[in-house]
């Protein structure tokens, strides 16, 4: 090349060396590691996932996105890229690009036996995608107890009678847990022939409207009036029925 100005006087000649690499791919994921996750949340409980993508090329533009084929639901949260590695100089030194960012969710108390399925894209600015997917699940009738909570608070969070949730917990020694503890919030029924929300409430003298704040995937029209015998649902029963 050879700069020139108005009044011709030259530069004189430099001369470039371009180099055209091959092309890297999509990014790759490196956190979580092992790619596809399968993720236990808990009710009440914030969970948190770091999530990292590089691209052999320091060149490349990151970011991480919702997959549009699986948005984000119920809370769930995804904070925004920062990229943390990669050149925008060529005396930059940096050997590859990197980007990150956080998945978040905790699961409302209406969620037990929630199962979903969270997807993710790691994307260059050339357009080339990776897929990473979380197969969440949050298990129904069970709560992990917070610092200073007791069996009246966590039953007052949840609308239900606190002696007999203390009751359903017949290794409970006070009616303070400590931190940590896993605790049942109600009971777990296994489906048998002929049952139906109806017939389950009634005997164990509830209403279908508490089944299906208990059993996510009871909640609203989910459910039909026959359950899938041998399935499990979340019953707290009425302790002062006949």
């Amino acid at each position: 090349v050879e700069a020139v100005d108005d009044t011709y006087v030259s530069s004189g000649q430099r001369c470039l060396t371009l180099r055209v690499g091959a092309n890297p791919g999509a990014p790759v994921w490196e956190q979580p590691v092992g790619g596809n996750q399968t993720i236990v949340m808990a009710l009440l409980r914030r969970s948190n996932l770091t999530l990292v993508a590089t691209s052999s090329n320091p060149y490349a533009s990151l970011t991480i996105t919702p997959d549009p084929a699986n948005p984000l639901v119920f809370g769930q949260y995804l904070s925004p890229s920062v990229q943390l590695e990669g050149r925008a100089l060529s005396t930059d030194t940096a050997t590859r690009s990197l980007v990150t960012a956080s998945f978040d969710w905790t699961p409302p108390e209406t969620h037990g036996g929630y199962s979903g399925t969270v997807c993710l894209l790691a994307k260059s600015d050339g357009g080339v995608a990776s897929r990473l997917c979380l197969s969440i699940s949050v298990p129904k009738c069970r709560y992990l107890v917070n610092a200073g909570e007791t069996y009246k608070s966590i039953a007052r969070t949840f609308g239900l009678d606190w002696l007999t949730m203390w009751g359903l917990n017949v290794e409970a020694e006070t009616t303070e847990p400590p931190a940590g503890m896993e605790i049942l919030i109600a009971r777990i029924y296994t489906v048998g022939h002929g049952d139906t929300l109806a017939s389950i409430s009634g005997e164990f003298g509830t209403s279908v409207t508490s089944l299906r704040r208990l059993n996510f995937e009871l909640s609203s029209q989910r459910a039909t009036r026959s359950l899938e015998v041998g399935s499990e649902v979340c019953v707290f029963p009425n302790t002062c029925t006949d």
